[in-house]
């Protein structure tokens, strides 16, 4: 979404709908990563209101744990929190294991915003790179 100016701009949780009739997500589960961002954070809130079961990822426990909190009590959906840094090599690789050992995952969302709030219309393409 862009603000007055044109420039790209936060997205509120619950601000957007992905579609007017939500599917039935009963039964699927999905992986979100750096899911503190408003972004992954309204995928999450769709993806629970559809009722997938979800694995959240980003660097801040505390966070997440709040966030996988009131989805759970909202949604009554089942959501595990994954602290972990992604910029570290090993890191996708042990995430994916220690989701896909609980469940097996049908949707992965990965979330690459390498800074909200400067947005990333301004970004060099070495910069869009490094969030890959």
């Amino acid at each position: 979404m862009l603000n007055e100016h044109g420039r790209a701009r936060s997205i509120a949780p619950g601000e957007i709908s992905i579609a007017t009739t939500a599917p039935d997500l009963r039964g699927h589960n999905a992986l979100v990563t750096n899911a503190l961002f408003p972004m992954a954070m309204a995928l999450a809130e769709e993806f629970a209101a559809a009722g997938a079961g979800l694995v959240l990822v980003a660097r801040d426990a505390e966070g997440l744990a709040a966030l996988a909190e009131g989805l759970q009590r909202r949604y009554r959906t089942s959501v595990t929190v994954m602290a972990a840094d992604l910029s570290q090599p090993e890191t996708p690789r042990m995430i994916f294991d220690a989701a896909w050992a609980q469940s097996p995952l049908d949707l992965l969302i990965h979330h690459a915003d390498h800074d909200s709030a400067a947005g990333n219309v301004d970004l060099d393409w070495a910069q869009h790179e490094a969030t890959l």
